[in-house]
């Protein structure tokens, strides 16, 4: 990528002075360029992103107790764009998750799916900082 500029005087005066235009090439294709490397920046995040996500999905699994097949089961890990961002929607659909999860009167809590996330979403933030830089 290589931009140059020059500087060239005009012969004439003028009654602000001297007068000179400013040249500046190669800019275009540095614009392309950066194009290219916002395009694999992005592409990097979705791919850390995605591997991230599986592996907290995979986490939530494993806490989800054994007893309980049909919300292990219903564990989803699912893509979505939320006003131009990329998101992943991760957790059980299984209507009897949240009695798991928060407990009930006659029921203790049986599972944390957030902290059993935690371990992965601190080396994600890390490596996403990484990613995004230029």
């Amino acid at each position: 990528m290589a931009i140059s500029t020059r500087f060239a005087r005009r012969s004439r005066n003028t009654t602000l002075g001297a007068r000179g235009t400013m040249y500046i090439t190669g800019w275009q294709a540095a614009a392309g360029e950066f194009a290219n490397e916002a395009a694999q920046i992005q592409q990097r995040v979705v791919d850390i992103t995605d591997e991230a996500a599986g592996r907290i999905e995979e986490a939530q699994r494993a806490d989800i107790p054994v007893g309980e097949g049909t919300t292990r089961n219903s564990v989803e890990n699912t893509p979505e764009v939320r006003g131009g961002d990329y998101a992943r929607e991760i957790g059980p659909t299984w209507f009897v998750a949240r009695y798991l999860q928060f407990g009930t009167v006659n029921m203790p809590s049986k599972m944390d799916l957030y902290a059993a996330s935690l371990g992965d979403m601190e080396q994600w933030q890390a490596r996403m900082a990484e990613a995004s830089k230029l």
